[in-house]
């Protein structure tokens, strides 16, 4: 897919903001942080009293992730994050977001000026605690009770760990594996190299179980 510059995204912001009569939009790509060559969506938070608004499917043909959100849900996380409180992978994956997107917002608006406030080390910092947490919980998890559900979760979350160590913020789960194989194709680590191939392995077994199931829905049939 196409990358598109911000002059193109600004364009959709004013779009969409003058549509829903709203206060706020912010646009994202993950190519704002993350080293990619293409972007699979744009991800749309469109900030307005309202529930209901009306936006696009597409943008140039590309897919429009869009969700709706009240100020009064903004201002709580704002409020968790100064008050330093533990903040869920979702409420800062949307702090994030707000960082390092494009907003585009009507004269009346206030939040670019909470979003100055946020420090962007202090939340990637906040990003790679989660992380670690996630992963000394998980590992508890394997060393007691020998699941292999909880092994991929602490493989995952240690993974995750170390990208947001080295400054890549992970708020999805679906960039960890991409990003990981990227960042530490040539890493030292043996902990990462184990797992990484436990990991490509994985996949082709899955490769093989999709193919094998959809041969067993036809047989059905």
């Amino acid at each position: 897919m196409k990358y598109l510059d911000k002059r193109e995204l600004k364009e959709l912001g004013d779009q969409i903001l003058k549509q829903n009569d709203a206060e706020d939009v912010l646009l994202w790509i993950s190519k704002f942080i993350y080293p990619l060559n293409h972007i699979g969506d744009i991800d749309v938070y469109c900030f307005m009293k309202h529930k209901k608004g009306k936006f696009p499917n597409t943008y140039q043909d590309i897919p429009l992730d869009v969700e709706v959100v009240s100020g009064k849900k903004i201002k709580k996380i704002f409020d968790k994050f100064h008050m330093h409180y533990l903040l869920s992978l979702q409420e800062l994956k949307l702090l994030l977001r707000l960082k390092t997107g494009l907003t585009v917002s009507s004269e009346f608006s206030g939040l670019r000026k909470e979003i100055k406030r946020i420090s962007k080390s202090e939340l990637y910092k906040k990003i790679e605690f989660y992380w670690y947490q996630e992963y000394k919980s998980s590992l508890d998890d394997v060393e007691k009770f020998k699941n292999p559900s909880s092994s991929f979760k602490c493989s995952e979350a240690y993974l995750a760990y170390k990208l947001c160590s080295r400054n890549i913020p992970i708020v999805k789960a679906k960039w960890i594996y991409l990003m990981s194989k990227n960042i530490f194709q040539n890493t030292e680590n043996l902990a990462i190299k184990k797992i990484l191939t436990q990991w490509d392995n994985i996949n082709i077994l899955q490769s093989d179980l999709v193919s094998t199931l959809k041969e067993e829905e036809l047989y059905d049939k």
